[in-house]
């Protein structure tokens, strides 16, 4: 006996529904005022990066550093410093506005009563958190390219510095990102608001402290400290991503002064299909896991 046929349609409508509640996520953000602060909040910190990049640069000569390889050498390093310090609070916001849009997509829904409304009409629990995870997810996106993009061209602008792979760099973070809100969306399911966001904050700071870990144990050649650095990566691997955007747009060469590219965080990591790969199998698995918690939370 063959199986019973799909209703036509029926795939097209879910679709709508999943675009609906993602639109609906949007005006939430709006009405929130959550948009309208990370916006004049982010225009006041890259305003202050570009005052920083002209001043820093708009003398420059060379100074002491005698040739002019040299002195290109030193402006291209330092200027990769500022950026890659840059953009760390750029990760660090966005992290933190995923953080706090998305901490109550299903727990805080589901106290304020909004998720009552939802789920008495036909769709599936899982369309409405891949609704709502896609809403946040472009929400971040947006800002994401805005913050980052206009750091990357402040310094090429300010600076004279282009970074090799920007594209990729900014590929990278968002992937960064997005394991981030699938994070939260995993506590969302099984905590309050406030204990996810909780969460989160701390388990992005501890993965950035396990990347420090390692880069003094790569620096003194100490094995147990690159160790316990790995270890946390994989805890949650938001640190090794942001390190290899690091190295995305570090200098290939700075002639004279050898190959290097220290930032004020250390070393960027190259780029490795491995990590890239854990990344999205994370990823999926706290979206997989944050649909069978939702399917059996009582609402």
């Amino acid at each position: 006996m063959s199986p019973p046929a799909t209703p036509p349609g029926r795939a097209g409508a879910a679709a709508r529904q999943v675009l609906l509640l993602a639109g609906h996520t949007w005006k939430e953000a709006v009405r929130r005022r959550l948009i309208l602060v990370g916006f004049l909040l982010t225009l006041a910190f890259v305003a202050l990066y570009g005052f920083g990049a002209y001043f820093s640069f708009r003398n420059w000569d060379g100074g002491d550093f005698g040739a002019p390889a040299g002195a290109e050498s030193i402006r291209a390093l330092g200027a990769f410093q500022m950026l890659s310090f840059g953009l760390f609070i750029s990760s660090f916001l966005s992290a933190a506005l995923v953080v706090f849009l998305a901490a109550g997509m299903i727990s805080g829904d589901a106290e304020n009563g909004t998720l009552q409304t939802v789920v008495t009409r036909p769709i599936a629990r899982a369309h409405i958190l891949l609704g709502r995870f896609l809403g946040y997810a472009t929400v971040f996106l947006v800002y994401l390219v805005v913050t980052a993009g206009s750091l990357v061209a402040l310094t090429w602008a300010l600076a004279g510095y282009a970074p090799p792979s920007p594209v990729r760099a900014l590929v990278i973070l968002a992937g960064e990102g997005l394991i981030v809100l699938a994070f939260v969306s995993l506590g969302s399911a099984v905590l309050p608001p406030v204990a996810t966001g909780t969460l989160a904050l701390m388990a992005y700071g501890l993965a950035f402290i396990g990347g420090v870990v390692k880069q003094i144990g790569l620096f003194l050649q100490n094995h147990t400290a690159q160790t316990i650095g790995d270890a946390v990566h994989f805890i949650l691997p938001t640190d090794a991503f942001f390190r290899m955007a690091l190295d995305a747009l570090a200098p290939r060469s700075l002639g004279v002064f050898g190959n290097i590219g220290l930032g004020p965080f250390g070393a960027g990591s190259p780029l490795r299909l491995s990590t890239l790969a854990y990344g999205l199998a994370y990823l999926l698995a706290c979206f997989a896991a944050s649909a069978f918690f939702f399917a059996r939370k009582d609402l």
